[in-house]
């Protein structure tokens, strides 16, 4: 199946503070999230210190270079493969929380194309703000749908599907294919189970902060388990601890902090499921 094309912001858009998905992030951003960054700012910036992803991976690719050398200087790590995973778990949560979030609230979800995102970063490496440009998919009979960035879907299970086309359709192969060039030496099979990994959290993690932890959950597998475009699954299990049921995940790929700090994560694919059981601890 060909993958669904949003379309294309014309020459001269309009404002996009006027824009109903702007109207979204502003209401996003007001929410109080329990310490969750939910922000995002409407239109790509133009002033300094802002990037689209696909420049970031394009004709700014020497600030990517950049990053990485502060995020191995954060973690005290020459190894390349650990700093382009933190990296890449970093960039994806900051893209991907607020993302998740207005799907939940209002089924409204950014372009996740890597025109239509802008990041700005700190002096860790760590991606802090976080932008969209105005092109959007809402449902029909959505108020929104007769903006000139919208894209008008039949249901939840075309949007859902979109967000794995979004990262699929050309964000990630070029963020995985720029992160080869500067020294990360993982699988492509290791990176896209972590990009499907932050999904998954971002869908838990919001879902926690909105009230909206069985959605979230269902959201998710309806997302990942099984799509055509993201290889990876929600793993999702319920556990039964002292009479407490509790709901935790089995990750599709190791995110390597465990060469930084020296313990495996408790969600970690690396460990036997029994030990995991026993230490259910919620992590980002």
């Amino acid at each position: 199946m060909m993958p669904r094309q949003m379309p294309r912001a014309p020459a001269g858009p309009p404002a996009v503070e006027a824009s109903p998905f702007a109207e979204t992030l502003r209401r996003l951003s007001a929410l109080d999230a329990g310490g969750l960054n939910l922000s995002a700012r409407p239109g790509v910036p133009s002033e300094p210190g802002w990037t689209t992803a696909a420049d970031l991976t394009g004709t700014n690719e020497e600030h990517l270079g950049e990053l990485l050398r502060l995020v191995s200087r954060q973690y005290a790590t020459g190894d390349r493969a650990v700093a382009g995973t933190l990296f890449l778990r970093g960039y994806l949560w900051r893209i991907l929380v607020p993302s998740v979030a207005a799907l939940l609230t209002e089924r409204r979800l950014p372009d996740l194309g890597p025109e239509n995102v802008a990041l700005s970063f700190d002096e860790r490496g760590a991606a802090a703000g976080l932008a969209f440009g105005h092109r959007f998919a809402v449902l029909e009979g959505d108020p929104g749908a007769a903006s000139s960035g919208a894209t008008v879907l039949a249901g939840e299970g075309e949007m859902l599907e979109l967000v794995g086309e979004g990262l699929a359709r050309g964000h990630l192969p070029g963020l995985f294919s720029a992160l080869r060039r500067y020294g990360v030496r993982r699988a492509e099979r290791a990176l896209w189970g972590v990009s499907a990994d932050i999904l998954a959290e971002a869908f838990t993690w919001a879902g926690s902060a909105l009230g909206r932890d069985g959605e979230a959950r269902d959201f998710a597998e309806r997302a990942l388990d099984g799509s055509p475009h993201l290889p990876g699954k929600t793993n999702f299990f319920v556990l039964e601890q002292d009479g407490v049921s509790e709901w935790t995940r089995t990750r599709n790929a190791c995110c390597l902090y465990y060469k930084i700090s020296g313990e495996v994560c408790p969600t970690c694919p690396r460990i036997p499921k029994r030990e995991r059981l026993r230490h259910p601890v919620p992590e980002r």
